[in-house]
This record gives structure tokens, sequence and C-alpha cells, in this order.
């Protein structure tokens, strides 16, 4: 038992069993490269990964940056285009629109510090503002509730509670790439405001070019403005301040008027406008064959805005005024039948109509001196003479409105410029949909 117990052991010492050097080297070679390719496949995939990442969030943000800048067009009137800055005049009732009102008893310009009820729409830096027919004023500071370093302006005494508003600049970086668009709530002429990246709030960033506006569809050689002269007779024209727009129709289409208002003063109820103009030939050099005439109201007094008139192929018209006539005996409301003294200027159907404190009136048909089928209305009895008016609700004949003006608008954005395999690009042709009025 010793003896076999001794040779066992003699032969697993003298064993050459295992693995030699060269042999151990190639595995370890093998391995190398089999780990090598593994950590080269999780990197790339890492990479790829953070690359998508950016390049989605990249894409994520200039698609919010064209949706805030639609959304702000949409509302807006009209603009001061270049192909790098676009300076839009907002009015007060847009969702975006700087604006605040004056506070503190009001103020007397030239001043200093204008107290306002908030500055929270406003620049954090320079504004530049208007109250009422103030004009420009430019303030270089702002509290929560004043702006300060302010000057210029019409001089005068402007009351507590006038509105205060300022344009809006979206313009790129001067400096690039990557360039980035900015918001400022001021006009671009300011000194300083040039879009040189201070101040302002940044939309997006990456972007390849800082010709971010590629065209703007409002012509520069407009339709002239019209010339008014009003009589006191003939027509149904109310005192009051009325806005008018004559374009011009050429074979190459509509082109846009220059919105002017005019003052009907205070005695005559029943005044007549005529509007004249001078002929029109457009940048190619085709004269108009036509004109359209939109009117009267700008907007400022209702939603509505200007609405087309009339169409004509001379240089002149006389506006009558809208529709409207007078109660020919006392009435109570309700009532199916309204007497007046003639209905020819009322053309709609059903024709909605109100006089006096009534409210909408709706008549389903009409004879010469009087509506029938009517309903609604407040209770109440009407005087004979009481002036009887078209009324307009969500329901009536929608006339045309005047061309709209619109900003192409492209955005070019890559993260890595010297790369133009992953750059890509976002436009839309953004119409002014308030540039059809005043």
């Amino acid at each position: 038992m010793l003896e076999r117990a001794r040779l066992r052991a003699r032969r697993a010492i003298e064993a050459q069993d295992g693995f030699t050097l060269a042999e151990m080297i190639v595995v370890l070679a093998i391995l190398g490269v089999v780990l090598a390719g593994l950590t080269q496949l999780f990197t790339g995939a890492l990479f790829a990964q953070k690359d998508q990442t950016s390049r989605a969030q990249a894409q994520q943000d200039a698609r919010l940056a064209l949706d805030q800048l639609r959304r702000e067009l949409h509302c807006g009137s009209a603009l001061a285009y270049s192909a790098t800055s676009i300076t839009v005049a907002l009015p007060s009732y847009c969702p975006s629109s700087p604006t605040t009102t004056l506070s503190g008893g009001g103020v007397t310009l030239p001043v200093a510090t204008i107290n306002v009820a908030g500055t929270g729409r406003f620049n954090s830096g320079t504004n530049t503002i208007s109250l009422g027919s103030s004009g420009t004023v430019t303030c270089t500071g702002k509290t929560s509730t004043s702006f300060t370093g302010c000057s210029g302006g019409a001089t005068g005494v402007y009351p507590s509670g006038t509105t205060v508003t300022s344009p809006v600049t979206w313009c790129a970086t001067t400096t690039g790439p990557p360039y980035t668009l900015k918001r400022y709530a001021t006009d671009a002429s300011v000194p300083g405001l040039s879009c040189t990246g201070a101040g302002g709030i940044s939309s997006t960033r990456w972007l390849v070019s800082s010709s971010v506006f590629s065209s703007y569809t409002r012509p520069t050689i407009l339709a002239s403005a019209p010339t008014f002269t009003t009589a006191v007779t003939g027509g149904r024209i109310q005192p009051g301040t009325y806005a008018y727009d004559v374009t011009a129709v050429t074979s190459n289409g509509e082109f846009s008027g220059t919105p002017t208002q005019t003052t009907v003063p205070a005695g005559s109820t029943s005044n007549t406008l005529t509007l004249s103009w001078s002929g029109y030939t457009d940048p190619s050099g085709a004269a108009a064959t036509s004109y359209r005439i939109y009117g009267r109201d700008n907007g400022s007094i209702t939603p509505e805005g200007l609405r087309l008139l009339a169409t004509v192929t001379t240089t002149s018209w006389t506006d009558t005024g809208p529709p409207l006539t007078t109660l020919s005996g006392s009435l109570a409301l309700p009532n199916g039948t309204i007497p007046v003294a003639d209905t020819s200027t009322f053309t709609w159907s059903p024709n909605t109509i109100s006089f006096g404190a009534s409210g909408t009136v709706t008549c389903t048909g009409k004879t010469a001196t009087a509506f029938i089928g009517c309903s609604g209305g407040a209770t109440g009895t009407y005087p004979a003479g009481t002036n009887v008016f078209q009324d307009r609700i969500a329901a009536s004949p929608v006339d045309g409105t005047p061309p709209l003006a619109t900003l192409n608008v492209s955005l070019v954005l890559d993260l890595t410029p010297a790369d133009a395999a992953r750059r890509f690009t976002l436009t839309d042709a953004i119409s002014l949909r308030n540039s059809g009025r005043f």
C-alpha cells in the first residue's frame, strides 16, 4: 500500500499536463480582441444615445421656438423686416403683448420715472414704450411697478389707466455659428439691443445661419392712402372715427393699401364719405385693373376689423354707411313684426338687428317696411324714430378682409455645424392675422 502511494505521488510530480506560455498568450490576445469589440460596441451605443438625446432636445427646442414665434406673429398687425431681425407690433389684446397701464394719477411727459400697474411683460433692461399718443419713450431700467431713466415722447399729460405698450423684436444673435434666436420686448433700434446676445429671452440655440427670416410678403410699394370728403346728407354714417384700406388688384394679385383713419364730426347723422386715391402700378409695372375698399372698423372697436365694402374700377368711391333705418311706430318686445321706415339696405337672411337697448333681434324675413318672423331682444317698449342697426353675430355672413402679410421663417439647426450630415431645417409661412386691420 505504501509503495503504491509513493508511485502515485511520483507520477503526479513528473506529470506535464497544463498550458504552455504561448498558449496562454494566444488566449489572452483573443480575449483582448473580444473585450475590445464589446467595449467599442457599448461605448458607441452610449455615444449614439447621447447624440440622439441632444439632437432630439435641439429639435424640440427649435419646434417650441417656432411655435412661440408663430403664435405671437399670428396676433401681430405689422412688422419691420430684415433677414436676421423683425420687430412686430402687437395689439394690446394679444396674450403675449408687452402691455400695462399708467398708475398713480398718470404722468406728464417728459419725465424720468413712469409709474405703471406692472412691468412683468417687459425687458429687464432698456424698453421702448408708448402711452396713448406719446410716440416713443425710451427707458433704461425698470422696477416691478415703474419704468426708470425715461426720455422722449410727446409733451403732455397722460391720465392714469392709459395703456402702455411696447413692440417685440425677434432676432438671431450677431456672433456664431451657432447662433441663438432671441426675443426682446422692445424696439430693435434701441442702442445695445442689436441682438449682440445680451438680455432678451433665448428661444433656441444651434442655428447654423443667422438669416432666419427668408421673406416678407407685404410689398414695399403700397397703394396710396385715400383722401376723404364728407357730405352731411344722403347717407347713414354716424359721427365717429372710421378706418379704410384701399387695395389694388393687378394681374399679379392683390397689393396692400395704406390703412387710413378719418373722423366724421358731430352734427348730422346722415353723412356720406367719398374716398379718392391715386392709380396704382405694382413693382412689375402692371397697372391696377380694380380696387377693393375695406372698412369701417379697424378692430379697435370690435374684433371684426376691416371688411370688404366694395370693388370698383375707378379711383373714387362714396360710402353711404352701414344698413340703417328707424322704427316707424312705437314697438313692444317681444314681437314677431317690427315696422320700420325702409328695409332695402338690409340684405342678410336672417337679418339680425338691434335698436336702443334691445340687444340682438333675429328676423327670418322682411317686407319693404317691416321685419317679420322676429324673436329675441330685451323686453320693453321702444319709441318711433329709434335707429335700427344691423347687428353682426357669429352666424352672420363673413365679408372679405384685406390681404394678410406673411412672414416666411427658416430655422437651420445643427449641433455640429462642421458636419452637415446631422443638419435639419424647420420652415413655416406665418400670416399676421391682424395685418388686415389698422
